[in-house]
């Protein structure tokens, strides 16, 4: 997870990219992630960084957009202006432990919908989709380039499993399979919308490495007795699917309010 891991061939760019970061936010507690193509080790691609700190201002945001534009011209790297920084470059603490219990996915007559990934600039604002690529961010196959490792692999574990369980309760905890469920994670059963239009995953890139994230996930969870399997075939325990309702229904928001819209 650490930046040694990284291709040295992308030292440089993250060398630079992180002693700016650190004399900006000089005596803050931050957390500097960097996921996408770029992190593993395509350095044709564009640089994808999430800093995660206390607390953040328009000037914070300002300063990290007009960092990563200059890193990018500097090193000749692909300019990817699809998302606006704000809506994917910059979380607080507080936003990853809130959507453990708050999962950015709308809730309908008792049920998560995980739905496709709007290309709509009003979505592209919006607290939904915000909070969707930060679960990406750290389900993905992100690297901690400063900041306490330690914490960001809690945070990882957390959201996975609570993850796991809202794609269970969106499909009425119907029994699958671990390759089944990657599958799903990947490709939308339903619209067939993939990658970056439903949950940013690849068939292509990711399938392997989500199918042992999960494989591994899904038997813990079957240890502490969360998940039940037979014959590799797994469903959510009812007591548990019964404690995840109660805990997040009364968290549940309605993400389609103006209220959830990011306005800086």
């Amino acid at each position: 997870m650490q930046k040694k891991q990284i291709n040295n061939i992308s030292s440089k760019i993250l060398n630079t990219l992180v002693l700016e970061i650190r004399a900006y936010f000089v005596n803050r507690d931050i957390l500097v992630l960097i996921y996408g193509s770029f992190a593993i080790g395509n350095t044709n691609s564009d640089l994808d960084v999430c800093l995660i700190t206390d607390s953040y201002t328009k000037r914070d945001i300002a300063f990290l957009k007009n960092m990563l534009r200059d890193i990018h011209i500097k090193y000749n790297l692909k300019i990817d202006d699809e998302m606006p920084i704000e809506s994917k470059g910059i979380y607080t603490y507080n936003d990853c432990k809130y959507i453990i219990n708050n999962p950015p996915f709308k809730y309908r007559n008792g049920e998560f919908v995980v739905e496709d990934f709007s290309d709509d600039s009003y979505y592209l604002y919006s607290r939904e989709a915000k909070n969707r690529l930060l679960l990406n961010i750290f389900i993905g196959r992100t690297n901690v380039l400063d900041g306490d490792v330690s914490w960001f692999l809690f945070y990882k574990d957390k959201m996975i499993e609570s993850f796991i369980i809202c794609m269970f309760i969106s499909t009425h905890n119907s029994p699958i399979t671990i390759s089944e469920f990657v599958y799903d994670m990947c490709k939308n059963p339903k619209t067939s919308r993939e990658y970056k239009d439903y949950l940013g995953f690849s068939l292509k890139k990711d399938y392997n490495y989500l199918f042992v994230l999960i494989s591994n996930k899904f038997h813990m969870l079957c240890l502490e007795r969360k998940l039940v399997t037979d014959n590799g075939v797994f469903k959510v325990h009812n007591h548990y699917l019964n404690e995840f309702r109660c805990k997040t229904k009364k968290n549940i928001h309605n993400f389609n309010s103006k209220n959830h819209c990011i306005i800086y």
